[in-house]
């Protein structure tokens, strides 16, 4: 792991650190990044950016504002001066499933970076869809830290993504009504 209190320049996250997982940025790394207020944090962040989301009041859900179309791990509690309550969390990566005989491939005419499942609920062991067989799962080093404040969410991200941003649908109630 790397230890970005390093003082070279190579090692610092401003310099970026692609491909390396980082164990805690330090809090001055963060007052040289601008600063964007937003209603909800746009899909597929890259690099160092932090986001602020203001006016969350009890009727807005934030975890629907927090939403950027990456999958992360559960997150934890950390501590920063001045901060409150700061939760840290890494990206889960993604997976890749190349194999020819594969039902996906055949199918599709594509290597599978989608279509996982878990093999059952006690066992979490993610497998192609298709064929069942274990992927090569590609880790990130992609992190975010939220600060929560009283009315507003500050979002810290770092780290550029090596996984791709999985798309929601959303349903479209209206379509649905009149169907």
């Amino acid at each position: 792991m790397l230890d970005v209190r390093a003082s070279s320049e190579s090692d610092s996250p401003v310099a970026g650190y692609k491909g390396r997982r980082v164990r805690k940025v330090p809090l001055d790394h963060w007052d040289e990044v601008e600063r964007e207020t937003v209603e909800r944090l746009p899909e597929d962040i890259d690099g160092t950016k932090v986001y602020v989301i203001n006016g969350l009041s009890k009727n807005k859900d934030t975890l629907q504002l927090l939403k950027d179309g990456r999958r992360w791990k559960k997150n934890g509690p950390t501590n920063w001066q001045g901060h409150k309550r700061v939760r840290y969390a890494d990206c889960k990566g993604s997976s890749i499933y190349e194999n020819e005989n594969c039902p996906y491939k055949q199918q599709y005419g594509i290597i599978n970076r989608t279509q996982f499942e878990k093999r059952s609920r006690k066992d979490t062991t993610t497998v192609c869809k298709g064929c069942g067989n274990l992927p090569k799962v590609i880790s990130c080093p992609g992190r975010r830290y939220i600060s929560y404040e009283r009315k507003s969410v500050t979002v810290y991200h770092c780290g550029e993504h090596t996984c791709p941003v999985v798309k929601k649908f959303e349903k479209k109630l209206n379509v649905l009504k009149n169907w």
